[in-house]
């Protein structure tokens, strides 16, 4: 019985885990779509940062971290980009 509990927490802290580690790497990849210079790709990238930060706080965390560096550099090659960052941090 013991054995058994013990199976079951170490399963359910590795899936946690798991689940936390696919959630960061939601985070970076949408970041990095909001990078690209394809407008569909911006938008995506934006669309599942609106998502990800209404139910994590780890997301805003990142969010609020990564984002104004972003918006710092200005719109030097695409406007629209820096235009959609700015709407990201309101």
């Amino acid at each position: 019985m013991r054995t058994a509990k013990l199976l079951v927490t170490v399963g359910l802290t590795i899936a946690s885990i798991g689940a936390a580690a696919q959630h960061s790497e939601s985070v970076a990849l949408a970041f990095e779509r909001l990078q690209s210079e394809s407008p569909t790709e911006i938008k995506q990238g934006s669309e599942q940062l609106v998502r990800l930060e209404k139910s994590d706080p780890k997301a805003r965390e990142y969010i609020a971290l990564h984002l104004p560096p972003l918006i710092d550099k200005g719109p030097k090659d695409y406007l629209g980009r820096w235009i959609t960052l700015v709407r990201l941090a309101v």
